[in-house]
């Protein structure tokens, strides 16, 4: 069996949909990642070197360097920013090994979230069925330490975040009551644990009602705090305000781990959570799906929607969306662009609606959306099989990346098997309106080094976001003054818009 990973760059059938506003970017390029088997990409980021890391699961054995055995292994492939395939390695044992999340430690290495079923090769220390994994690995790809998390029943880990410590902070759910867990209240918990920077319990939380919680997404507040996104089914136990089915399902903790506050938020259908992140204001943008017409979701085009939520600093609805086709939809990550606007990544399956083109079973769909809600632009992308979008990032010089899966029969692949899975990446071109300067701001930033206060002189108010190199937000505020006396050191991006959320200006930053 050939040691491989085979890259394909087959054309897929580019759809644009396109609002009044503007038009969607071009595809720069696009890559089939995977073997022979089946191969699932779900979390894209850009490195701090400007390459793409992606991670994801396939049981492609034989194929992918370092496969352990027969079932899926944990993937990692890091490209060039040109899409040119630079390393790849699986990582797992002869059991099941599923990875959902990445991101890039101040080391320059990687940190890896998902879940094993394997008690040998990379893994050790499992505590029986499905564990969360953490994989911690170098630049390169070489294994530094791994941490095994659970019980004696089924645990699963879908995110990870760096924290401010250098620690990491990880979301999924449990079925345990043993183990690193003290309780369960019935059925899947939602489960978050905080580790230090070597993979050490700190604390961990684990909440939920009789029926099923998960925790889909988390992400670290500016203040410290933690913000957990995923669903609920229950309506008791620590679960209150269930509108009927499944929820929304939003938890604050400390930093510490005490909860600070939880709400439900939904309709009588299934409403269900998958990213969240803190904006610029100080509030929250979710996404997720939804089938519900009723309650705290407005008028549904149906099927199911992409379903975008934003959210007040006290956890309060700004307002609400419906997105998509009649059809099932799905919104499966969203980020905060340099504009202040949101890019969502997600799945299509008709074309009507705020879908205007379709052509196949199921499409990546990406969409731009206003501060309010209103869809600047929108791109669906697929072949004549079964494309999802899990995950998508606007790059520091503006541009798009996002992966997922696809089912399109390749042409040039030597063997063609139907229904095949492959790991699919995309590149876009930058949106023209992304990065646009304001043609009368004068504004300096001011010092650079700096070691305790950033100063903006500009001569209209402003909001400042600051971001580390792997794009996650470690300050932001309404005014001229930013206080980083408790950054680490090292480079930083700092942002700085109107209040018509243009940006003003971007520059790098050197924290002392």
């Amino acid at each position: 069996m050939k040691n491989h990973i085979q890259y394909c760059a087959t054309l897929f059938y580019l759809l644009l949909s396109t609002t009044a506003f503007s038009q969607a970017p071009d595809v720069q390029w696009e890559r089939g990642i995977g073997g022979q088997q089946n191969d699932y990409a779900y979390c894209v980021r850009e490195t701090m070197e400007g390459n793409l890391v992606m991670v994801g699961s396939s049981n492609s054995s034989g194929d992918m360097p370092g496969a352990h055995g027969v079932g899926y292994d944990v993937f990692v492939a890091v490209l060039s920013p040109l899409g040119v395939p630079l390393w790849g390695k699986a990582y797992g044992g002869d059991n099941e090994d599923y990875a959902y999340a990445i991101r890039q430690t101040p080391d320059s290495g990687f940190i890896i979230a998902g879940a094993t079923r394997s008690t040998d090769g990379d893994v050790s220390g499992g505590h029986g069925d499905f564990d969360m994994w953490v994989l911690k690995i170098s630049r390169l790809g070489d294994v530094q330490w791994q941490k095994t998390l659970g019980g004696s029943a089924a645990d699963y880990a879908y995110d990870i975040q760096v924290t401010s410590d250098t620690g990491f902070i990880v979301a999924g759910r449990s079925a345990s009551n043993d183990g690193d867990l003290t309780a369960n209240k019935g059925s899947f918990d939602l489960w978050v644990v905080k580790l230090s920077s070597t993979g050490a319990i700190q604390w961990q939380r684990s909440l939920g009602g009789t029926d099923d919680e998960n925790a889909a997404s988390v992400v670290q507040l500016t203040n410290g705090d933690y913000l957990v996104a995923g669903d609920t089914y229950s309506n008791n136990g620590d679960v209150s305000g269930n509108h009927g089915g499944q929820d929304y399902w939003i938890l604050r903790f400390s930093a510490t781990g005490s909860l600070l506050s939880k709400k439900c938020y939904g309709g009588t259908g299934s409403d269900y959570a998958q990213c969240i992140r803190q904006t610029p204001d100080g509030g929250y943008i979710v996404t997720g799906g939804s089938n519900s017409i009723d309650g705290d979701v407005g008028t549904g085009i149906g099927g199911g929607d992409v379903w975008m939520l934003k959210l007040s600093p006290t956890l309060g609805i700004e307002w609400e969306r419906n997105a998509g086709s009649n059809a099932a939809d799905v919104g499966y990550s969203v980020e905060v662009m340099a504009d202040s606007s949101y890019l969502i990544s997600g799945y299509v399956s008709a074309g009507n609606g705020d879908v205007t083109e379709f052509h196949g079973q199921g499409d990546y769909w990406v969409v731009k959306m206003s501060r309010t809600g209103n869809i600047v632009w929108s791109k669906a992308m697929g072949g004549l099989g079964n494309e999802n979008a899990n995950s998508a990032q606007q790059l520091r010089d503006g541009s798009f990346v996002m992966v997922g899966n696809s089912t399109i029969a390749y042409t040039d692949w030597p063997v063609l098997i139907g229904g095949r899975i492959e790991m699919y990446v995309i590149k876009l071109n930058v949106d023209n309106e992304v990065g646009m300067v304001s043609s009368h701001a004068n504004v300096s930033i001011y010092p650079n080094p700096v070691t305790d206060n950033l100063v903006v002189d500009c001569s209209e108010d402003v909001y400042i976001s600051v971001q580390d190199l792997t794009g996650r937000v470690v300050a932001d505020t309404k005014g001229k003054i930013i206080p980083l006396v408790n950054c680490q050191p090292g480079l930083y991006i700092v942002s700085v818009f109107g209040e018509d959320g243009v940006l003003l200006k971007r520059k790098k930053l050197l924290k002392l």
